[in-house]
């Protein structure tokens, strides 16, 4: 369970002071798919960094599985329970396919190739995995960041406008592939998004606007 408590984040920015976040509360059970639904700015992008360990609370306080996610517990929270998934994909261009799933792994020194290759064919691309990211299209460049989000078993998925830069048609194979991982390895999946058509995929949507839960 992900329970977010009176989270606040500001920002400084020259002179000015951004709230990015204001007295934000959700708890998000296991296995549960959610969207953060809202337009640019709107603070999901925050909400989902601070829960995947990757910022801290000015104020307020995470926790996951029961765990307090503390400065110290960032590191072992974003290795042992999450998978980041981003709109423009992060995959290393020098590196093929198959190559750029396993790349986490090498923070734990624990290479497994096989692994790799089984996450791909799960994503649908048993065939490209020998390929670069210049030769693959968008929705399989999206398909290689998802594997690679697996590779090390994560609790928790975390997508921030995954198919911002794809086509509608796959847009929902995309999204449709994120049910398929939830219903069937029961990930938690948190789909932050603007997208009104990727609402429906989910179990539950929380409204994001200014920084703050919509009623």
């Amino acid at each position: 369970m992900i329970i977010v408590s009176g989270l606040t984040k500001f920002y400084k920015r020259g002179r000015e002071e951004v709230r990015a976040l204001d007295r934000v509360s959700i708890t998000v059970e296991d296995g549960e798919f959610i969207t953060l639904f809202g337009p640019s700015a709107a603070g999901k992008t925050t909400l989902l960094n601070i829960i995947g360990g990757l910022d801290l609370p000015t104020e307020g306080k995470v926790s996951i599985f029961g765990k307090e996610l503390t400065k110290n517990e960032m590191v072992n929270s974003r290795r042992n329970n999450t998978g980041f998934i981003f709109a423009d994909f992060y995959l290393i261009p020098t590196l093929n396919a198959v190559e750029n799933v396993m790349m986490p792994q090498l923070w734990s020194r624990t290479v497994d190739h096989r692994k790799a290759e089984e996450l791909m064919s799960l994503v649908g691309l048993k065939h490209r995995l020998r390929h670069y990211p210049k030769e693959l299209s968008g929705g399989e460049m999206q398909r290689v960041a998802i594997a690679r989000s697996l590779i090390n078993d994560p609790n928790i998925l975390l997508a921030d406008e995954p198919t911002a830069n794809l086509d509608t048609t796959t847009r929902d194979k995309i999204i449709g592939l994120f049910r398929q991982l939830n219903r069937d390895k029961k990930i938690t999946v948190i789909l932050a998004t603007h997208d009104p058509e990727c609402v429906s995929y989910a179990d539950r949507c929380i409204r994001l606007a200014y920084g703050k839960i919509e009623p």
